[in-house]
């Protein structure tokens, strides 16, 4: 892919589950002096905005305050030089989705540090495995997830999909709540 039509492709929120807008996008925020903490809150909303089965999950994040207090623009840049200093792109990582693993993991832990079972409160990735190999996603189906907690079956349908050299582009990955809020059904 060249870099024209990357870039088309990143102007065309039909091309994308989320669509991130020009002033949201990490190029437009990783060099902010002044005013960090209202402008990274602008770019959340215009993110929601602009994508709404994301409505009511990132507006009500305040970069501005922690525990009441207002955050310096010392810390905030702190934050955006640190996470500048990192590509998280899968093709960066050991395998796909490590950023995915690891939040399964963290749910593990901490589940298991407040003495629950981790099966409390997210299904175990080998149970997911489990599931999408019996299902065999093929492409162009509708994957429908009711409880879709961190995604983990929507993405091992999409990678089901890769290692059996199909084409994971056109599968629709659904979960509950676009369902709910868009009248879709299940098929």
């Amino acid at each position: 892919m060249n870099e024209d039509e990357a870039e088309e492709m990143v102007e065309s929120p039909s091309e994308y589950t989320f669509f991130v807008p020009k002033n949201a996008r990490w190029s437009e925020l990783k060099d902010l002096k002044r005013d960090i903490g209202n402008q990274l809150n602008k770019a959340l909303a215009a993110i929601e905005d602009s994508n709404p089965e994301l409505n009511d999950v990132l507006k009500h994040i305040d970069f501005n305050a922690k525990g009441g207090k207002r955050i310096s623009d010392g810390k905030l840049q702190e934050f955006l030089h640190h996470f500048n200093r990192y590509r998280l792109r899968n093709e960066d990582f050991e395998f796909p989705d490590l950023l995915g693993a690891a939040y399964e993991y963290l749910i593990k832990f901490f589940a298991d540090s407040a003495g629950k079972k981790g099966g409390e409160f997210y299904t175990p990735s080998e149970v997911v495995r489990l599931m999408v190999q019996i299902m065999e996603p093929q492409e162009a189906m509708k994957i429908y997830d009711p409880t879709c907690g961190s995604g983990g079956m929507l993405i091992q349908s999409k990678q089901y999909l890769e290692e059996h050299g199909l084409n994971s582009r056109n599968l629709s990955l659904l979960a509950r709540k676009v369902i709910l809020e868009h009248g879709l059904s299940a098929r």
